[in-house]
């Protein structure tokens, strides 16, 4: 689940203290604010973020790594698929993710292939220093978790049939036609 958050600026920041977690972990509540919301709406192409929070119980993993465990929730309104209406969802997405420091990332014997067997676990993100923000793994969670096509209650999609989209793409008003007459000329 590595996304490259370089490019965007992540609207939620939470940094917290590895150091001081302990054994049994921490749980750890976070709230959208208002200008949070609006941000995560610009960045994920919504109409409006009407609530956002996150519950995740944050413990040690191994000897210096982190385990986040726990779920992203929200509300929010988006634009119909079909009919363009705004339409209010629900957002929730579970949270279980593993870091390590870098510095010990880089301690890894490196290999020019890498083999991906997907039976096997993920291998663990990595963080630097002795803060992990948890502010990108809430923004990553909610995008995870939005319906990629929203619809309206009752409304359904009618795909046109076959016979139309095939008279589109090969009939006299085609654009395929209209181009075929214009390499005769």
């Amino acid at each position: 689940m590595d996304m490259n958050y370089e490019e965007a600026e992540l609207p939620i920041s939470h940094p917290i203290d590895v150091t001081g977690i302990p054994n049994e972990g921490t749980h750890v509540r976070i709230e959208a604010d208002e200008e949070e919301m609006a941000g995560l709406a610009k960045l994920c192409g919504l109409q409006k973020v009407l609530s956002v929070s996150a519950l995740l119980h944050v413990k040690p993993w191994r000897k210096a790594g982190i385990l986040v465990d726990g779920t992203v929730d929200g509300r929010v309104v988006q634009t119909c698929v079909v009919t363009l209406d705004p339409v209010e969802q629900d957002v929730s997405e579970a949270v279980l993710l593993r870091y390590t420091p870098s510095a010990a990332k880089g301690r890894e014997t490196s290999k020019t292939e890498i083999e991906i067997d997907p039976q096997e676990e993920d291998p663990p993100e990595t963080f630097d220093g002795m803060h992990l923000d948890l502010g990108p793994i809430v923004c990553e969670a909610f995008a995870l978790g939005l319906d990629p096509y929203p619809r309206r209650d009752g409304i359904e999609y009618d795909p046109p049939a076959e016979e139309a989209v095939k008279s589109a793409v090969t009939g006299e008003n085609s654009p395929f036609a209209a181009l075929s007459k214009l390499k005769g000329k």
